[in-house]
């Protein structure tokens, strides 16, 4: 089973591009258009029973 972080890249990212912004900005766009974090998938499919915290704090390397 697959967790997964998905970055849509749409107009509002333009912009940021062009003034070369750093990665804090593109994660605060990203975030806005509701993406979610390989970490949230995870705790999703814990909480769906279809894996355990345990595997998804081994495999998801946390800062």
């Amino acid at each position: 089973m697959g967790i997964f972080e998905l970055m849509l890249l749409d107009g509002r990212f333009h912009e940021a591009i062009v003034h070369r912004a750093g990665a804090q900005e593109y994660a605060r766009l990203a975030r806005e258009g509701g993406m979610k974090t390989m970490f949230e998938d995870g705790l999703r499919r814990v909480y769906a029973g279809e894996t355990t915290l345990e595997e998804v704090l081994r495999t998801v390397k946390t800062v």
